[in-house]
């Protein structure tokens, strides 16, 4: 599997993976394909987010990734927005993960942070077997959103939690 940034010819691949896997979540997203390339698209173009996207050893996708570096005084981290692959359960979101794990620690990023919807039992549990903590949670909408933390400076390395649980 190859892990490499979005490119402007893969914007087509990548919104039907981002389509795909947005409406598979639990609530599922409601997003058509048309919105999905819109999004992807306007912020390829504007750099406003990174995407990494995974290939198959034949070249086909079959993972996204969208993220945001934020620097502050103290701290940088890692917001992560969205990770998606297809077929799931295939090990690719822990393959796509362990990459933005290494992109972290190359670049001195002490977090990896995302909001899990206490609805999508199975999204809390894929972060909680690769070493997310929760750290926090707000009540939005009639649901809990859990504020999850990876800390890529954490005894147990975000590559090992991802080995142990794969097995």
């Amino acid at each position: 599997m190859a892990i490499e940034e979005l490119t402007h010819r893969d914007l087509i691949e990548a919104a039907h993976i981002y389509f795909v896997t947005v409406n598979m979540q639990n609530p599922p997203g409601n997003i058509s394909l048309d919105e999905a390339m819109r999004q992807l698209e306007t912020n390829f173009l504007l750099k406003k987010y990174s995407v990494f996207v995974s290939r198959s050893s034949i070249g086909r996708m079959d993972g996204i990734t969208i993220f945001e570096v934020k620097k502050d005084s103290d701290r940088q981290g890692i917001e992560l927005f969205f990770i998606g692959a297809y077929p799931q359960s295939s090990g690719i979101g822990r393959k796509l993960l362990n990459s933005l794990g290494e992109y972290a620690k190359s670049n001195n990023i002490t977090s990896i942070n995302t909001a899990v919807s206490s609805i999508d039992q199975r999204a809390i549990s894929f972060y909680s077997s690769c070493g997310f903590q929760t750290v926090g949670a707000k009540q939005t909408y009639g649901f809990t959103q859990f504020e999850m933390q990876f800390k890529i400076d954490s005894i147990h390395p975000l590559e090992s939690n991802l080995e142990k649980s794969s097995e």
